[in-house]
Formats: structure tokens, sequence, C-alpha cells
């Protein structure tokens, strides 16, 4: 009898807690759904010039014959990509934009979750009062990271930093329950590693965690405790980024000779393009002082250093100071609690390695989420002092300021969004006969290509990609497609971006009168985009 009563009142538990978390599932979705009719459907650069083509590419099979018509992006892994484009075509606009929430609504509990579990440690739990470790620092700390800038700017967007940011904060919530067991259980190592290395083949941007991971899992080991726990992570992580990414890489080496094409090619030294790395060098820091001091550059001021798009934020400078002053005054905190340390040692290091590698804050939807919780985690340590009754006050209402204080200051990066009123993407395209050749010249473009009506298309890029490419296979296999192509040829064409220098290289001429403007309700201001017809030329 004692044993059943013993399951029984588990399993109420069990039951009370499961509903408490649906309920908060349920308004982590409901909040991201309304935000999203409040906000718009998403319209960004990206989406235009790639995101749309690469899920359309992907289920209508246009891969084995294109060449690169959204320029290098056109190889990106297209799986992020798919359920849009899937849901856009049979469901419309609305579902497709409500499905994107979807992924920030689940960010949103997630982030929850996690800092449910570090206010919950005993160092917190010892010195205040239950609503306040267990509710009210969570909530502030989660509020904060959900409206930091690079993250509340994409959600519902097809960036995919949300789901990306999910796949890593779900891995680490899991990674950070498993540092806080007394004995080390290999299968969450290998459940957090499945998960960030799904990330990591999903979009290349979510590699810069796996190293955080395990710098995290050292400082709170050691070196002799964690070969095991790192051996174990690092093993499934490679699992989880074969599961996502390995079909897409052997495809691009069979295709391109080079599994990660044209990325990195300095390293696989594929035939089909110069040895060169890509890397964007427009938002790294220029000097020293700016390497240390980086955040301050956008934290009380508009920028444009992290982002296309201006921005303010002073999120990541707080979680500088304030972090920095956790580590050097509060260090009893981190070495008492394995939670604690795991957390801020695994921030600053994703921030540092983010910082190497991009200096671009749209990337940083993750580092955003641990980072405030840090943030709030050092306000809880600082107040850690007088009577309870008074400390918790103290702790609250300084938290709520903060991220009052921290709000109005905060200017987002507007990417681009159509009104949630408008029912669907519509662009009007002039006839392209089927099995036309549609060379694509002048970004953004591709996302007109699933709205021309007809059979059997070809889609060919003229891009920097393919003009970088001249004497390299890549550029070659342009050139001789056209050449090589029985039937019509067609031209979409921003701008005056093919003239006739170009026409000669790539053999091909518009004939005269025959340019047709594209419209569209998708992009804002005057269009120039025009569909002509193009006529090889004769050697």
């Amino acid at each position: 009898m004692d044993l059943w009563q013993m399951a029984l009142r588990f399993s109420n538990a069990w039951l009370r807690k499961a509903l408490r978390d649906g309920a908060i599932l349920m308004v982590c979705l409901l909040a991201a759904v309304t935000l999203t009719v409040f906000y718009g459907h998403d319209a960004n650069w990206d989406l235009r010039n790639y995101h749309l083509y690469l899920g359309y590419a992907f289920l209508e099979g246009h891969f084995d014959n294109d060449i690169a018509p959204a320029d290098f992006q056109s190889l990106f892994n297209p799986l992020l990509d798919a359920p849009y484009y899937f849901t856009l075509k049979h469901f419309g606009l609305k579902v497709a934009s409500i499905l994107l929430s979807v992924y920030f609504g689940l960010y949103a509990f997630v982030l929850w979750k996690l800092n449910r579990l570090v206010f919950a440690c005993p160092v917190f739990s010892s010195h205040y009062a239950n609503n306040t470790s267990n509710y009210m620092l969570p909530l502030v700390a989660t509020v904060l990271g959900l409206t930091a800038a690079a993250t509340f700017s994409q959600s519902a967007t097809t960036f995919n930093e949300i789901q990306l940011a999910l796949l890593v904060l779900m891995g680490f919530v899991i990674g950070l329950y498993a540092v806080g067991r007394g004995t080390i259980k290999l299968r969450y190592f290998v459940v957090a590693g499945l998960l960030i290395g799904a990330a990591g083949g999903l979009k290349l941007t979510a590699f810069t965690y796996a190293p955080a991971f395990v710098i995290g899992l050292v400082a709170v080991y050691g070196i002799t405790l964690s070969i095991r726990p790192v051996a174990a992570f690092s093993v499934a992580w490679v699992g989880g980024l074969l599961l996502t990414y390995g079909w897409w890489a052997i495809f691009l080496e069979q295709r391109y000779d080079s599994p990660m094409f044209p990325l990195y090619n300095s390293i696989f030294k594929s035939g089909w393009y110069p040895e060169i790395n890509f890397k964007d060098m427009r938002f790294v820091p220029n000097s020293p002082a700016e390497w240390v001091l980086y955040p301050l550059n956008w934290a009380v001021r508009v920028s444009g250093e992290v982002s296309e798009p201006l921005l303010r934020d002073p999120r990541l400078a707080l979680f500088l100071l304030l972090g920095t002053v956790l580590v050097f005054f509060r260090s009893r905190l981190l070495l008492t609690s394995r939670r604690l340390r795991f957390l801020v040692v695994f921030a600053f290091a994703a921030y540092i390695i983010w910082l190497i590698q991009f200096s671009y804050l749209r990337y940083a939807v993750a580092v955003e989420g641990v980072a405030t919780t840090v943030i709030i985690v050092a306000i809880a340590a600082i107040f850690m002092v007088g009577e309870r009754a008074s400390r918790d006050e103290s702790t609250v209402i300084a938290s709520i300021l903060l991220l009052i204080a921290v709000q109005s200051f905060t200017k987002y990066p507007a990417w681009g969004r159509m009104p949630f009123s408008q029912t669907e993407i519509q662009v009007n395209v002039p006839s392209v006969p089927d099995n036309a050749l549609v060379l694509v010249i002048g970004p953004p473009l591709t996302y007109v290509l699933p709205f021309i009506d007809a059979e059997d298309l070809t889609f060919v890029g003229i891009t920097q990609t393919t003009l970088n490419a001249r004497g390299y296979k890549f550029h070659q296999e342009t050139v001789d497609k056209i050449r090589d192509h029985d039937g019509s040829i067609k031209l979409l064409i921003r701008g005056a971006a093919f003239g006739p220098e170009l026409q000669q290289e790539f053999g091909v001429t518009i004939v005269g009168g025959t340019c047709y403007p594209v419209t569209t309700n998708f992009e804002p201001g005057a269009l120039d985009i025009s569909m002509c017809t193009g006529e090889k030329i004769m050697p």
C-alpha cells in the first residue's frame, strides 16, 4: 500500500508538472502567433534571394539541372527552407507565417526551461523565496532574452536562426541538467551532441556552439574527468551533423567535387572554383580595443556595425560587464555550482567564438539567450545579501528595472515585412514556354522562379560567383549550359545587369523589344525586373 501511495503521489506530481508545462508552452505559442499577426509576414532580402528558391528547388527537383541561380547560397542545405515552401504552396501565406512563428514559440519555451533550471540551483533556492527563484527571475531572464535585437527581430522569419537556436539551446539545457547531477551520465551528452550537431548540419553558422559546449564541460569536470563526456558529445555531434548534412555533402561532392562547395575551397580544392575561402569581413572589429569592447558600439547608439539594418541593443555589453563582475567578485558561486559554471563558461566561449568567426549579430540568437540569463544571474548574485524578504524584493525590482531600461534603449533591425492582411505572395511573370532555359541575373530574383507557369524549366545564374570562377569548371559549365540548350532562352534581369561584355562572354544576347516587366507585392518601392527573350550569339 505504501508503494502504491508513493507511485500515486509521483504520478500526480508528474501530471501536474506536465499540465503546467503544457499551459506555458501554449502561452508561448499563442504569443508568438500574435506577434506574427501584429508584425506581419516575412519579406526579407535573403528570402527573396535564396530561401524560397532552396525550398522550391528541393521539393520540385531542380538541384540536378540548375546552376546556382541564387549565387553561392543556392548550394546551402535546403532542409530548413523546405517546410516553409511546402506550407506556402499547399496552405497559403498566412499558414506559412504561422509555421515560422511556432519555431519562435518553441524557442521561448526552451529558454524558459533553461532559466527555470538555472535559478533552481541550490545557490539561489537557498537564498531566495520559491516565487523569486522559480518564477520571477526566470521570467525576467526569459523576456530579456526573447526581446534581444537579433532574437526578436527574427521571429517568424526564414533566416532560420531561431530554429538553430532552438536546437542548440535544447542541447544546452540537456547538458546543463546533466552537469548538475551527482554522477556523469553519458546518455545526456549524447542527446546534446545530436541536437547541436543537427543544428550545425542544417546551417553552418551553428558550428560555433560545439567548441563552446566542450569548453564548458572541461571547465566543469576538469581535463581528466571531462574526457568521457566530451568524447560522447563529440561523437554524437558528428552523428547529428551527418544526419542533417551528410546527404547534402554527398550531393555536393558528386556534383562539384567538394562536400561544402564552394565554401572552404582552399581546403577541399575543387576544380570547379578558385582555391579561396569565403569570409564576410564587413562586421569584423578593426582594432584591439574594438575586439574587447565591441558591443559598446551598438549598446547606446544606433549602429550598422553588426548588421545591415541599423540597430541598438545594450544586452551583450551588459553581459560582458556583469558577467565579468560575476566571474571576479562572485566566483564562489561558480565554484559551488556546476550548472552556473557551465552556463557562464559556455556563454563567454560562445560569444568569443561568434565574435571571431562572424561578428554578425543575426547569427547570435543562442548567444543572446544564454548571455541574458547570465545578466540576471549576476543581478541575483550581487543582491544575495541582507534579509530574505528585502533581498527578494530588491532583486526582483532591480531585474525588472533593468529589463525596462534595456528595452527602452533597444532598436530592432528592420529586415522587411508585409502586412499580415496580405493573403498571398503575388508575382506576375510574362509568359515563358515549356523547356525554357531561364538565366537569372541580378539579385534578389529567385523568389520569382516558383511563380513561372511552365514545365521542365532550367534555371542558371550569372552571378558574382560565376564571374569569380572564370577559368574554372563552374564558369565553363554555365557557358556550356547556355550553348547546348535546345529550346527557348529567357533572361530574368534586375536593372541593367547584363551588358554587352557579359552577353559576349556567355554567348547570349537580348532580343530587342522582348523585355516585359515582372510585378509583385513582395518587394517595397519601384521595381526594375524584366523577363526578356534571349538568343545565342553565333560564333
